[in-house]
């Protein structure tokens, strides 16, 4: 290995001695000393060309579909080549009207609540699963009825997560006597 102006060299040992071969070698040089500028310089730009960070990441949090570009800059072994690269990156933003909301949360009615023993679901479309819940998170009861016995679970309060094939979901409190 030599440098740029050719004035230095380093072999490795053993290879400097005439004609020599290798297979499946690999040889990995690693700079020690320090270096002054950076192998790679790193620039984010917003949709305006407005440089907005520097460095391997950024975070952003738009409000709108944004788009991202980040550009690599280095030079090549040599010193004689500056090479740019760049990338762009596409932000959709997708918000939950408060109509879909709304929709969601009217699309199922349940009965009676309080309940003592069966539950009833009505839904416009068909259910995909109902699953109640303790307060503590835990899952002690699933089913895809719209009738469900509930008279095995202890008074208490549950939340009820209903979930129809359409993904539209729900999640209530429940009130078994």
């Amino acid at each position: 290995m030599q440098n740029n102006p050719g004035t230095s060299a380093i072999t490795p040992q053993e290879r400097n001695t005439g004609n020599w071969s290798a297979s499946q070698e690999a040889w990995r040089f690693l700079p020690n000393g320090t270096e002054t500028t950076p192998l790679v310089t790193l620039q984010w730009f917003d949709q305006n060309s407005n440089i907005i960070g520097t460095g391997d990441s950024i975070e952003v949090c738009p409000t709108t579909n944004q788009q991202y570009s980040v550009s690599a800059t280095y030079t090549r072994c040599g010193g004689t080549d500056v090479i740019m690269v760049q990338d762009s990156y596409a932000v959709q933003i997708e918000n939950l009207a408060v109509h879909d909301a709304n929709q969601a949360n009217t699309a199922f009615q349940m009965y009676p609540n309080p309940v003592d023993n069966l539950l009833h679901i009505k839904s416009n479309t068909a259910l995909e699963s109902v699953e109640i819940y303790s307060l503590q998170g835990q899952r002690v009861l699933t089913t895809i009825q719209n009738q469900i016995n509930v008279s095995q679970l202890a008074s208490g309060v549950y939340l009820i997560r209903i979930l129809d094939v359409n993904k539209a979901s729900v999640t209530r409190k429940l009130v078994k006597n």
